[in-house]
């Protein structure tokens, strides 16, 4: 495996020398509207294709299921006729926008698109291949000697490639590293990223976003100066604690880069750095969304020790091992970490998902519409247990929690909390719409029928998704409905739309919800 890199490098499984372009394209191809579009016309859907049929190798090195039957993607449009090969061969940035290294072509390849290049800036990648990036390692001295002109640089890299990439990128913007330990490396693993990547603080100065992942323990990365002007930084530690130490230096970092708007970070606090005393809260002021990936305790750390703007988005997606009473903690410091908490908040979603069969995932978000600029919080909680069940008191938690936020609309489909979360709504004066599915829609139709009419007074679309109206138990849950509705349309209802999407409804139970309420329109969708 570990000579996989070699050998798509050393292999030219595919050449264009055996392809011949014929004088009778260019004699009858332009009665053809496509060829006769305009140069620029042309070269832009070439780099649309580009971008969709990467050219595959034709190679004994993969095995199933990743064997590839070969294929020169993109490039046999350079094949079709003169004027198209003419146009592809005259525009530099086609072939400078795809060079991939290793080149799963081989190295005539690589060597044909630098060569077309000519001057242009470069974007370097790793091949889009179904394959484990650690054995897509390029040639580290190849990426370094062309940093001075690549834009865009993707990469898998080991601990000897970091230590290459030291000359000065003075074009780069986009640096996505994929870090890997080499295992045919024999020098100890890094601890830290090298000082002076990329030239040091004044070898990248257009460098606007990096990433940086590992499935791995990743070096740390918070004594690079490279990344004051950042506007995105992605962070995701695979496997390492994060020390007391780390955590001071990626905070000290943080706060010393003003441009930052995106930021996500994956990360797991060792018990010592838990107990770190208070410290200096940390303004983001340009801060517009942030994604934070670790368990609660760790999630309620860092929200502690940020300020952000009062139109930043906050999403925690959380490993969740402990009861819903651990919710607060979460929820509290989620909303204060955004700085002015008197706008509402236009939405909260709570929905399920299923993954590989046990996961069990409940999203908790809360949003901006398009409208209105507003705080934005989201959050994932996962547990991973054959017997993991959502805790009976998620959804109230959330809601009691977040019930000052004058919420506009609501959705919940988590189907496994208990019937008394709609209490919780009863300070929901400004909801205007709800959306409900499964058990949650069940409780939440009994509970407004039975609720008094100024229990949410300015409720106007109500949709009712995947209940069974007409079977056991539940057959008389659309006249209760129905009851409750005409109830409150003599209160004076705000209700205007009620949708069933995915509902088994009879004719007699619509027209007993269309007789209760005159003007309410009733819409019915089988399914989507």
């Amino acid at each position: 495996m570990t000579n996989i890199a070699h050998n798509m490098q050393g292999a030219d499984s595919l050449d264009e020398s055996d392809v011949v372009v014929g004088p009778d394209g260019a004699q009858h191809n332009p009665q053809n509207p496509a060829i006769r579009l305009p140069p620029e016309i042309i070269g832009h859907i070439f780099a649309i294709l580009s971008s969709i049929d990467e050219p595959q190798p034709l190679s004994s090195i993969y095995q199933p299921p990743y064997a590839k039957n070969g294929s020169m993607g993109w490039l046999t449009v350079t094949h079709v006729c003169q004027r198209w090969r003419s146009v592809a061969l005259e525009n530099p940035s086609l072939w400078a926008s795809n060079i991939t290294l290793p080149c799963l072509l081989g190295v005539h390849w690589a060597n044909t698109f630098l060569s077309r290049a000519q001057d242009a800036p470069l974007e370097i990648r790793c091949p889009t291949v179904d394959f484990d990036w650690r054995y897509l390692l390029p040639g580290s001295d190849t990426v370094s000697a062309y940093l001075a002109r690549t834009r865009v640089l993707c990469l898998n890299a080991s601990d000897a490639a970091l230590r290459l990439l030291c000359n000065p990128a003075p074009l780069l913007r986009t640096l996505d590293i994929k870090y890997v330990s080499d295992p045919t490396d024999p020098t100890v693993p890094l601890n830290a990223l090298p000082e002076d990547l990329l030239g040091g603080a004044t070898g990248a100065p257009s460098l606007l976003h990096l990433s940086l992942e590992s499935r791995g323990p990743l070096p740390s990365p918070w004594t690079l100066s490279i990344l004051a002007g950042l506007k995105s930084l992605n962070v995701k530690n695979g496997s390492r604690w994060i020390e007391r130490e780390e955590l001071a230096e990626m905070f000290t970092t943080l706060g010393g880069m003003p441009a930052l708007e995106q930021l996500t970070l994956r990360l797991k606090l060792t018990p010592f750095a838990l107990e770190t005393a208070p410290q200096p809260v940390v303004a983001l002021p340009s801060l517009r969304k942030f994604k934070l990936v670790t368990d609660i305790a760790s999630a309620c750390h860092v929200l502690a020790r940020v300020a952000l703007p009062a139109t930043a988005s906050v999403h925690c997606d959380i490993y969740f091992t402990e009861s819903s009473a651990k919710l607060h903690a979460l929820l509290s410091a989620a909303a204060a970490c955004i700085h002015v908490r008197a706008a509402p908040i236009a939405r909260i979603e709570i929905l399920p998902t299923i993954i590989e069969g046990q996961w069990m995932c409940v999203d908790v978000t809360a949003w901006r519409t398009k409208s209105a600029d507003l705080p934005a919080l989201s959050m994932s909680f996962r547990r991973c247990s054959q017997d993991a069940r959502v805790d009976q008191g998620l959804v109230a938690a959330v809601l009691a929690t977040l019930g000052s936020a004058h919420l506009a609309v609501l959705a919940i489909g988590s189907d496994g909390s208990d019937a008394t979360w709609p209490a919780a709504l009863h300070g929901a004066h400004a909801l205007r719409r709800v959306w409900v599915a499964g058990l949650e829609a069940k409780q939440f139709c009994a509970a407004l029928a039975a609720a008094p009419a100024g229990f949410l007074p300015a409720l106007a679309t109500l949709e009712i998704h995947d209940v069974d109206f007409g079977e056991g138990e539940d057959a008389g849950l659309a006249g209760v409905l129905a009851q409750g509705l005409e109830q409150r349309a003599h209160a004076g209802s705000a209700l205007r739309t009620l949708t069933f999407v995915g509902c088994k409804l009879e004719d007699a139970q619509v027209y007993r919800m269309i007789e209760a309420v005159p003007w309410l329109g009733v819409q019915i969708v089988h399914g989507v």
